[in-house]
């Protein structure tokens, strides 16, 4: 009887913790071909390698899958995206494209991603170039006659499009896309939660993430970026966990693999507990399929989810009928870096100190003990401290930091290895909003495990501390001082 009972109860927990759970995927992707010479084989040829991902993300259980940004349409002029955008219904849960193959015969996308999500049974997000056309005389009708949007796109199990957010914050982007007539909050209800949509720059304003976390109440937010990464700040992966960590809830990132432009860096994260999967360096011409099991619900401590992740490259030459001469991707990781001259630093001359640095009304407080050996013969250290408006001409928005990083004099840049281990941390920082984001990095970039550190807040103030011994080549609070934001011009 007691081998019976315990049995039971086996059996109902597996049950209960498989209730709190999901299997999610995303797609770091990297082009077929982006000459952008023939729309038509382009399109086909990237699909072919989706249809394979897909494929493979159901195999292993996946039930939702994320793709990239520019994924299957180029990143430049209007007439040549033109050539690549559908037009896509606002009748949500209403049209089903692999149902009507006719009546999608010349919107390929949205037909072949409906198909593959019925056939594998998965949950697709997507990136589009969506279409809408007008009168030329119509108020607010661009003069080419026709509306274009950056899009994400969701299609439920049956195929069914569930969902589309077209991108607010364009990144540099007006030349050939539009921006929507207003801010749109998109989600989508799922067996595993409430799903949210965003694309790429948006994550980085208050809307509309804040809102679909706050008001709309999702469990997951699922982003198809083309992320330019920044060091020490807004790296990928970096930037992506501290998103997930701050708000505790579940993202999946899925980014471009186009390291020449320093664009690479996709995960799976669940809350405060960070990264269960990630990726931010791949071989040249190689997609990376990220697959892990997290919560339904972040803040879910009951949930017991073993995440069984991997990381499956995918070769997209192989999985696709098209020939490519040479690869279009470089073998090295790119990155571009923060003025480090717009900080207020000061050296760490000690192995074990205090310091405090502020600038404006943002204070920046770092406590310490490091390995005597490491400190004395590795790489310079600075706590510094920002608070400025960023303007740049992809846009503007008001950031103030506190962090700590590696620096290599030998160079007069950012050092990215051979960090000195940290035996204890902790950093504070003082801001004038309470939109902060923690993160800290190990040698190569790499995230520090979550195991090793966390992340405390209470009002304008911010806390990242050790747990355990640890190497650092950076650790950062990096604050979103919305309400200072220069107004977002729409129209031109």
């Amino acid at each position: 009887m007691k081998i019976l009972i315990t049995c039971l109860a086996v059996l109902f927990y597996y049950a209960f913790a498989n209730q709190k759970c999901f299997r999610a995927a995303v797609y770091e992707g990297a082009l077929v071909i982006d000459d952008f010479k023939c729309a038509k084989q382009e399109i086909c040829s990237n699909l072919e390698v989706y249809e394979y991902v897909v494929k493979k993300a159901s195999q292993n259980k996946a039930q939702i899958i994320v793709f990239p940004e520019h994924g299957l349409f180029p990143a430049y002029d209007r007439n040549k995206t033109h050539r690549y955008s559908e037009v896509i219904s606002n009748k949500m849960g209403r049209v089903n494209p692999c149902d009507k193959p006719n009546q999608f015969a010349n919107r390929p996308i949205q037909l072949k991603l409906s198909c593959a999500a019925k056939k594998n049974r998965i949950y697709i997000v997507a990136n589009l170039a969506e279409v809408e056309y007008c009168h030329s005389k119509e108020r607010g009708c661009p003069k080419d006659g026709r509306f274009q949007y950056n899009t994400a796109i969701a299609f439920d199990a049956n195929g069914v499009i569930v969902a589309k957010y077209r991108k607010y914050h364009l990144f540099g982007e007006t030349a050939h896309f539009d921006y929507p007539k207003n801010q749109e909050f998109s989600t989508f209800i799922t067996p595993f939660g409430r799903f949210g949509l965003l694309i790429c720059f948006d994550s980085l304003f208050e809307e509309p993430a804040l809102g679909l976390i706050k008001q709309h109440q999702v469990t997951t937010l699922a982003m198809p970026t083309w992320w330019y990464n920044e060091h020490p700040f807004l790296v990928a992966h970096e930037y992506q966990q501290s998103i997930a960590i701050a708000h505790n809830v579940n993202f999946l990132a899925a980014n471009a693999n186009k390291k020449e432009i320093a664009t690479t860096g996709s995960g799976i994260y669940s809350g405060k507990k960070g990264a269960v999967v990630y990726k931010y360096m791949s071989k040249p011409n190689t997609g990376t399929l990220l697959i892990s099991t997290l919560s339904i619900d972040a803040s879910d401590e009951s949930a017991k989810c073993n995440p069984n992740s991997l990381k499956i490259p995918i070769d997209v030459q192989k999985y696709s009928s098209a020939t490519s001469e040479s690869s279009p991707f470089g073998d090295e990781y790119n990155l571009f870096y923060y003025n480090e001259s717009s900080l207020i630093k000061i050296k760490l001359n000690d192995s074990n100190s205090e310091v405090r640095v502020c600038k404006d009304r943002v204070c920046c407080q770092f406590a310490y003990s490091a390995n005597e050996s490491t400190f004395k013969s590795g790489h310079s250290y600075y706590v510094g401290v920002g608070s400025d408006i960023r303007n740049i001409p992809q846009g503007q928005w008001c950031e103030e930091m506190c962090a700590l990083y590696a620096f290599d004099e030998t160079i007069n840049t950012y050092a990215l290895l051979d960090s000195t281990e940290f035996n204890y941390f902790k950093l504070i920082g003082t801001f004038t909003t309470k939109s902060i984001y923690p993160s800290v990095l190990t040698d190569y970039l790499a995230l520090g495990s979550t195991s090793q550190w966390h992340y405390t807040t209470s009002g304008y103030r911010g806390v990242i501390e050790s747990t355990a011994n640890i190497k650092l080549i950076a650790a950062g609070l990096y604050g979103r001082c919305f309400d200072r934001d220069p107004a977002l011009v729409t129209s031109s």
